[in-house]
């Protein structure tokens, strides 16, 4: 027979457990998240592709006392802080990442990763707000943590730090709505303003729920109290408003320049729910590598854990009458998720993409699945809640007729469709779990603190599984390897360091770079090489700068072979002259390419062709329209020649120059360029960079006017004499061109 102090070990720590929840949920978020949080893995895909290097380009830019207002680094230079999902202004992601010397990847993954407990914790206090006991308080927290999209989508780090305020949104609306006060007002609007500032389809849905629970906790208000609780709610939404808008107006001016000025319902409808996910209910092993629906399965999985599933199956019949009201709400708020994400499968979205301002911005429908995780949660948090209570039993029929028909329609898919029964197996291990729950909740006795500690090993061992594992929340990738600290990586840290180191000395990459290189196949230098200060002609952005889509071309996709290359007419291949211009000097790809050289595995095309980053052409070419006529630019010389638009060269006083300017040194920032020349009379220069609204010319001190010049980049007329000429951004200039522009 045991002793009693082993006997009884399970029950006191099972006390000890719910005694402390926020501390038991950290444990079981530490045991889940700590390859994250010591550097053995990194986030995947985007959030090592497009969302870190942005995140490091910021940090860069502050610790050496500038704005991260231009990032010259990809597609030849764009606005950085009008990039809706770069996080400029993310205090809780930017502040912390400046205490790592690079910053490096591992960092960044484990701030993201910090996030999710930053949500689970908020999760715990609103339960508490609902009165919900520890056991129901720690499945609604975890469950929000890594249930369905919210582990899936990690890669898309803008969604998941939004995400991450939803618990802290709704607390705080609660507090609000039980005792207004100006103090409350403030930090709902602060928290409210935090998960605005990344503007994803995301926090577009967060907001329009938010607005829609503040009116329903208005209406619950007594008629007395409603006037004072509305006042309170705006103050909360001007403070909100503000800290939110430099993003807002910043993305909003910078808007009418892109190819996002405009999106089709066609073009928002692409990413819709499909029916074949509704299988991922019972765990993802149900479709393994065969899943048959439309799109990306992140972006579709739905498994919110086979505890959850069996605890609303079980006791969802039961709740107590305080919270039915709250369930109502839920199960509205899971149906309206559901229908939205199915996009245009359904007409409701169609009037929505007409009627309610903003659906019109965002693609992928299935972004609603981020509000569909904590509305279910919180449901199967207040069946728990039932149980523990002991609540009269009720048979949960929607329950089991929900349960009923996904099963039914796993055992047709595998069979039928797949034709490949072994598909189940997903299926078996759900069930297994969620009976294994059900039993262990079996009963009508009071909770025993052993029964809850073995449920929530439960839920460990069924998300570590299926949902926080290598294909969602990231592998032990090569890509943290090369940004892990401050010095270049050794030659044989990774296959793709001396890919880097190559390009580190082709490009002589210390600081903003006058020569860029392009890859092809090679994800793991995609935006990410500019982290070490290597300049790019391509990158990876949904929001392209549409003249230089038009003319140099550029897809915001990752390009993995040279066949997927877009091209033009002012630069039909690599050898166009519009490549001289911008710095192109190396071109990698994993496929050989014309006149590429194999070397360190891969395909290297060097070109010998680059121009000076500054030129000063003795003749202008004027020309009509925005663009130079494609015909006779392809053949410019333009060391001597430079198109111009024709009202910048009539009464020009650089119209009759027929000598050119002696350039001197440059100096190069990012949000500035330098030149000191000398010059008979008044000349053209011509900096070869991407001229865009907000930046401006002076010579000496005094503006001088900016003209666009080979249809992409900076020229000045600059007076005569030796002087200093100063190409500047500024944020404020390109926010007042693009509302204007609106």
């Amino acid at each position: 027979m045991l002793p009693t102090t082993l006997r009884t070990f399970p029950a006191r720590l099972g006390a000890l457990a719910l005694s402390h929840p926020i501390r038991t949920l950290l444990i079981v978020w530490l045991v889940l998240c700590l390859p994250w949080l010591i550097g053995q893995k990194a986030l995947p895909y985007d959030a090592e592709q497009e969302f870190y290097p942005a995140v490091a380009f910021t940090v860069q830019q502050l610790r050496g006392l500038e704005g991260p207002w231009w990032n010259p680094y990809l597609f030849g230079g764009y606005p950085h802080f009008a990039d809706p999902q770069g996080m400029t202004f993310q205090p809780t992601v930017i502040l912390p990442m400046l205490l790592s010397p690079l910053p490096s990847l591992t960092w960044f993954s484990a701030v993201i990763v910090l996030h999710v407990a930053f949500a689970g914790i908020g999760a715990v206090l609103l339960a508490r707000r609902y009165g919900l006991q520890a056991p129901a308080q720690l499945l609604f927290a975890l469950t929000l943590m890594f249930g369905g999209v919210a582990a899936s989508r990690m890669q898309h780090v803008p969604m998941i730090v939004s995400y991450a305020f939803i618990p802290w949104l709704w607390w705080s609306l609660h507090r609000l709505a039980e005792r207004p006060s100006a103090g409350r007002s403030a930090l709902a609007g602060l928290i409210g303003g935090l998960c605005a500032l990344q503007m994803t389809q995301v926090t577009f849905l967060i907001a329009v729920a938010a607005i829609a629970y503040g009116i329903g906790l208005l209406v619950m208000q007594p008629r007395t109290r409603r006037w004072a609780f509305l006042a309170h709610l705006a103050l909360a939404g001007v403070v909100a408003m503000l800290i939110c808008l430099p993003q807002w107006l910043a993305t909003f001016a910078w808007l009418p320049f892109t190819n996002r000025q405009q999106i089709t319902l066609d073009q928002v409808a692409v990413g819709p729910l499909s029916w074949d996910a509704f299988g991922t209910l019972l765990g993802i092993d149900y479709f393994r590598d065969r899943y048959l629906g439309s799109g990306d399965l992140t972006q579709d999985y739905m498994y919110l854990g086979a505890v959850p599933l069996a605890v609303w199956a079980m006791w969802g019949g039961n709740l107590s009458p305080e919270h039915r009201r709250l369930a109502r709400g839920l199960i509205a708020g899971i149906v309206i998720a559901i229908v939205y994400a199915l996009g245009t499968r359904t007409p409701i979205y169609t009037w929505l993409y007409h009627y309610l301002p903003g659906v019109d911005l965002f693609k992928r429908p299935a972004d609603s699945l981020f509000l569909f995780v904590p509305a279910s949660a919180l449901l199967a948090a207040l069946a728990l809640e039932a149980r523990s209570r002991s609540m009269p039993y009720r048979v949960n029929w929607p329950g089991w007729l929900m349960i009923a028909a996904l099963v039914t329609y796993a055992v047709w898919y595998a069979f039928v469709v797949l034709q490949w029964p072994g598909a189940l197996r997903g299926v078996a291990a759900t069930i297994v779990i969620g009976g294994a729950a059900a039993w262990l909740l079996r009963g009508r006795a009071d909770l025993r603190p052993q029964v809850v500690l073995a449920m929530l090993a439960l839920i460990a061992i069924d998300m570590a599984a299926h949902n926080v594992r290598g294909r969602y929340y990231g592998s032990r990738n090569e890509t943290r390897k090369l940004y892990r600290s401050a010095d270049w990586p050794d030659a044989g840290k990774s296959p793709m360091a001396p890919v880097l180191l190559r390009l580190r000395d082709q490009l002589q990459g210390d600081g903003p770079v006058p020569q860029r290189f392009e890859p092809i196949g090679l994800d793991d230098l995609v935006n990410g090489a500019t982290v070490r200060h290597l300049a790019m002609t391509s990158g990876y952005n949904p929001m392209l700068y549409l003249p230089y889509v038009r003319l140099a071309g550029a897809s915001p996709g990752v390009i993995r072979k040279p066949s997927e290359r877009p091209f033009t007419k002012w630069a039909p291949d690599f050898n166009a002259g519009l490549f001289d211009l911008l710095g192109l000097r190396t071109i990698v790809s994993r496929e050989p390419m014309p006149g590429s050289v194999h070397l360190d595995g891969y395909h290297w095309v060097l070109r010998d062709t680059v121009l000076p980053r500054v030129l000063s052409p003795t003749v202008a070419l004027p020309h009509g329209g925005s663009e130079p006529p494609a015909e006779r630019f392809v053949g410019t010389d333009f060391r001597s020649h430079v198109w111009l638009p024709e009202a910048a060269v009539r009464g020009s006083e650089c119209l009759g120059t027929t000598r050119a300017a002696r350039v001197g040194a440059v100096d190069y920032k990012a949000n500035a360029v330098t030149v000191e020349y000398s010059a008979e009379a008044s000349s053209w220069l011509v900096l070869n960079e991407i001229d865009a609204p907000g930046w401006w010319a002076e010579v000496d001190g005094r503006e001088m006017p900016l003209v666009r010049a080979n249809g992409l980049f900076r020229a000045v007329c600059a007076p005569g004499g030796s002087h200093r000429l100063n190409f500047r951004f500024s944020p404020l200039r390109m926010i007042e061109a693009g509302w204007r522009q609106r």
